[in-house]
């Protein structure tokens, strides 16, 4: 995608890419923050992350996606410890994170795990959960979100997003 920011305006989603990079798209729209990884985060994607969940308003929810993972899914320690700061920064104001995880296998688990260990150990007050499918945490994010949000308009948000930029093949 070129320089431009990605802006799609129809039945009534106002979807804005904040973030575009190979493995990452974060994307904000009225409050919800929706991300998709094909890779672990980075420092960088982490920082749009953070500044996408401060432009969303007052409260904000977050609808936050692996869909694919190559290789081994490491996070480094600084980049652990940054998400530990981002997700203590804005605790107060989150209500609700549904994380889809869509690997399956040992990958998922350990997806899966990381969150989990996330969570205690940054001490949120967030409620959150965990999914195989987008169709299943629409409504629960949507019953965080307390009206803001049904659960077919996140459906259909997720729908209009657009993909992943693949990331690159580096020769070994």
């Amino acid at each position: 995608m070129d320089k431009r920011r990605f802006s799609r305006q129809n039945e009534g989603i106002m979807l804005q890419v904040v973030l575009e990079e190979e493995g990452a798209l974060i994307a904000i729209d009225r409050g919800l923050v929706v991300t998709r990884w094909t890779s672990p985060p980075t420092a960088r994607s982490l920082e749009a992350l953070a500044n996408a969940h401060a432009r969303s308003g007052r409260e904000v929810a977050i609808l936050d996606a692996v869909v694919d993972l190559r290789g081994r899914p490491a996070v480094d320690h600084a980049v652990r410890a940054q998400l530990m700061r981002l997700i203590r920064a804005h605790d107060a104001r989150t209500v609700g994170v549904a994380h889809v995880v869509t690997v399956g296998g040992l990958v998922g688990t350990a997806v899966r795990s990381f969150f989990g260990a996330i969570e205690i150990v940054s001490g949120t007050r967030t409620p959150t959960g965990t999914f195989d499918d987008v169709r299943d945490a629409a409504p629960w994010l949507a019953g965080q979100l307390q009206g803001g949000w049904s659960s077919a308009e996140i459906l259909r948000l997720w729908a209009v997003l657009p993909p992943v930029p693949a990331l690159a093949r580096h020769a070994a």
